[in-house]
């Protein structure tokens, strides 16, 4: 384990000299984001023991300043110690949307954004804001209404402007991703379907985009350690319907969408 210290802050993380560039999982919440953080640790140099919470560093980083940002991760990648010179190899994970990130900082960053059926994410997201004593988010009667309903609570803290409701949101958040990942070597994008459905190639083709050395053999993490939200909480067949068709009529106003969410809804 190793310190490093960001604006008087010190932050326990993980180092390693076979990689140059600091590692981020980046995704709308409730994506499957720590499965893919404990894939990618179970068989890359990268970990999650420990991950590096970037969502929590606001006394270091200010999230928006671009410069706050590359200084930070330029800091992440160049630790020099009497051992030699060293690069941060804890997984950083986000939900901040990419576009904050600046150009510069994706230059000595790699990024992988894990998106998933909105349907799903909705379900667990309702679940999610349900936990909380305080006021994460709205707590609706299903997570149809959560879709529609105009973001508010704590769960505003990672947008860059307002939405008229979660859905939008969502849609902005993974649509910007999406595009990035066109323009730029360093990003790449995930379906969590197809971790789930086709795991040991997804992470293959993966890191393989990214230049990432794959240390281990791919193999399917045990259930991921992630917060969850009330399991008592049941959705049902028809509200589960009702959110495909108003999903199908939404994701045709996002045209930046990836393909596969797209065809999901035709």
């Amino acid at each position: 384990m190793h310190l490093i210290t960001f604006a008087h802050d010190p932050i326990n993380v993980s180092i390693a000299s076979e990689i140059k560039y600091p590692l981020m999982v980046c995704s709308h919440e409730r994506s499957g984001t720590h499965f893919l953080m404990n894939s990618l640790s179970s068989s890359t140099f990268y970990t999650n023991e420990p991950y590096l919470d970037y969502d929590s560093l606001g006394s270091a980083i200010n999230f928006f300043s671009k410069k706050s940002i590359f200084s930070f991760i330029h800091k992440c990648s160049d630790i020099s110690t009497n051992n030699g010179l060293f690069c941060v190899n804890s997984i950083i994970k986000s939900h901040f949307p990419l576009p904050l990130i600046g150009d510069d900082s994706i230059n000595i960053l790699k990024i992988v954004y894990i998106y998933r059926n909105p349907v799903d994410v909705f379900i667990s997201f309702w679940k999610f804001l349900h936990r909380w004593k305080w006021f994460e988010g709205p707590k609706l009667d299903s997570p149809l209404e959560l879709m529609r309903s105009r973001p508010c609570g704590q769960s505003q803290r990672y947008q860059i402007e307002n939405y008229h409701t979660y859905f939008s949101r969502w849609a902005n958040h993974v649509s910007s991703a999406y595009i990035a990942s066109k323009k730029i070597k360093n990003i790449t994008c995930i379906n969590y379907s197809d971790l789930l459905f086709d795991y040991a190639n997804s992470i293959e083709d993966l890191c393989d985009q990214l230049s990432v050395q794959i240390i281990e053999e791919p193999k399917m993490p045990n259930k991921s350690n992630y917060i969850k939200g009330v399991g008592s909480l049941e959705v049902s067949e028809d509200v589960r319907n009702e959110m495909n068709e108003y999903c199908g009529n939404e994701v045709r106003k996002y045209k930046f969408l990836p393909l596969d969410i797209i065809r999901d809804f035709s």
